[in-house]
């Protein structure tokens, strides 16, 4: 979408005012001046050129005042931040009960994951009272609830339409019917944690595979936690690919790593983009990096060095995307470049068939979120 270019008319009003001009010749009242209106000061009194008849002569008309500048003093500049929010869009739809747990739910991830507030700084982001923030809009399956612009970009995204950003979350009716909060609240963390990615990285969420794949294993690390469900084995096990070794390249981009040939999904659940997450981890510890340590180097530390190199636009799936050079941040941040990753990604974790060995990249069933994301 081309950027709207809004025209501002800027007003010039030219103000002039008469300024008491020192005497360089004798002036007084009914010597000939030249100019109507000119005015010259002497011994405190001001005269002023005026017609008299057919003549331009000096006047004497009044006490010259002393003016005194007005100073406007500069205002002290504030240290205070600014501050970073979301909006609560809940529809009717929504039972009150999971109203108030995906509140809860906010309220975890704002603590532990805080958004920066200097994703204020992307146009893109709306403003209120200089204070940047995000409009939710949640809703259940099939309630309408929401006008065709918010919901046409995806059921549950981080969508945007090139003037603003907003979250849609869609709540299916099978979970809400199951009680599978732990989805519901899985979706949330996973939605929540592209923001977090946008806030550190200047909007650069490149590439596929270490955005989806961070934000798929933060929902799943999530709900582990709080809820006992450990998703990670079985999305792996079976939503991954064999591309994810014999061409990993193909996950850096979501218009090459959607189907195969035959149809088949490759990231069916951002299963494939997950495991090559977590192999990455696991490269790190091999260096004698702690688990903790890894996790953070990933799922933080990238994004924000991803953010000092300069931005370009690249295509992706038909969209234009902000992209930099990430190659040269997971060399320098990951001491590998990403040709050596995806060459240990075939010998060091696929089994035969190119099957993914789940069980060498599971993390630490006892890892918490605030282990990766809170200062010791």
């Amino acid at each position: 979408m081309k950027p709207r270019i809004i025209g501002v008319l800027a007003i010039l009003t030219l103000s002039i005012s008469a300024t008491a001009m020192p005497v360089s010749a004798a002036v007084k009242v009914g010597a000939k001046c030249k100019v109507v209106g000119q005015i010259k000061a002497k011994n405190s009194k001001e005269f002023i050129c005026i017609a008299k008849g057919k003549k331009l002569v000096w006047s004497k008309d009044k006490t010259v005042k002393k003016v005194v500048p007005q100073v406007t003093p500069t205002p002290t500049p504030t240290t205070a931040q600014a501050s970073f929010s979301f909006k609560y869009n809940i529809d009717k739809s929504v039972p009150k009960d999971y109203a108030i747990k995906f509140r809860d739910t906010m309220k975890i991830l704002d603590d532990v994951i805080p958004i920066d507030p200097k994703i204020g700084e992307n146009p893109e982001i709306s403003k209120e009272s200089g204070n940047p923030f995000m409009n939710i809009y949640v809703a259940r399956e099939g309630a309408n609830a929401w006008p065709v612009t918010v919901t046409r970009h995806g059921e549950n995204c981080i969508c945007g339409n090139g003037r603003e950003t907003w979250m849609n979350l869609t709540l299916y009716n099978y979970d809400i019917e199951s009680n599978n909060v732990s989805f519901l609240d899985g979706l949330v963390a996973h939605e929540y944690f592209h923001v977090y990615q946008k806030s550190l990285s200047k909007d650069v969420l490149r590439p596929k595979w270490l955005t989806e794949g961070t934000a798929t294993a933060i929902s799943d690390l999530y709900t582990n936690q709080y809820y006992g469900q450990w998703d990670l084995e079985w999305k792996i096990q079976n939503d991954s690919s064999k591309f994810i070794f014999t061409n990993p390249k193909l996950f850096e981009k979501f218009e090459s790593s959607e189907e195969d040939s035959t149809g088949k999904a490759m990231d069916s659940n951002y299963g494939s983009s997950v495991f090559m997450v977590l192999a990455l981890v696991k490269e790190l510890q091999k260096q004698g990096i702690s688990e903790q340590r890894a996790f953070e180097m990933v799922f933080k530390d990238f994004w924000v060095e991803n953010a000092q190199l300069p931005q370009f636009i690249e295509l992706d799936g038909g969209n234009e995307k902000n992209a930099v050079d990430w190659q040269k941040t997971f060399k320098s941040l990951f001491k590998m470049d990403v040709k050596t990753f995806y060459a240990h990604l075939q010998s060091e974790y696929s089994l035969t068939d190119y099957k993914a060995d789940y069980k060498k990249v599971l993390p630490s069933k006892s890892l918490k979120i605030q282990d990766i994301f809170v200062s010791k």
